[in-house]
């Protein structure tokens, strides 16, 4: 996503408040979309069961009580 590469929070939001900007965006994100979804269709991956098992590991590696407001790496929070 090129849009965001190298700019801070304050620039991405100036660029979105652009609606040609946000629509060349929402283009590229159509892009990832399209591929992933090719992508996902050819190697046979459920993409609804890899997103649910990815999110349940993310749960137990990031404890929302324990990291919530928090930017330590997973190891810290043990």
């Amino acid at each position: 996503m090129e849009h965001f590469q190298w700019h801070d929070e304050k620039e991405i939001e100036a660029m979105l408040a652009d609606p040609e900007v946000k629509r060349e965006i929402s283009h590229e994100c159509a892009d990832i979309l399209s591929y992933l979804l090719l992508f996902s269709d050819s190697t046979k991956i459920d993409l609804s069961h890899a997103l649910a098992e990815k999110l349940e590991l993310t749960e137990k590696k990031y404890p929302a009580e324990k990291v919530k407001g928090k930017n330590l790496k997973y190891d810290e929070y043990q």
